[in-house]
């Protein structure tokens, strides 16, 4: 028997290790995996083609940095 317990969260004013940290805090149970990767890539490359079709000039290149700027600003 396979149990599976997914949590799906958007913390835009939180880097990604502190999202993690807080997930972590919550639970009781073994965590034998974590696959967020291709959520946050895939994140990544909307992003830039947004910013490429409004014209902007900085393209994302890391999901955790764009965190960072828009929290800062």
């Amino acid at each position: 028997m396979h149990e599976i317990i997914a949590s799906e969260l958007s913390a835009s004013n939180m880097t990604d290790g502190e999202v993690l940290l807080n997930l972590f805090k919550q639970t009781r149970r073994k965590i034998n995996e974590i696959s967020a990767s291709w959520c946050l890539q895939h994140e990544t490359m909307l992003l830039n083609r947004l910013y490429q079709t409004s014209g902007s000039i900085h393209p994302i290149k890391n999901r955790s940095n764009f965190l960072k700027m828009k929290s800062s600003a």
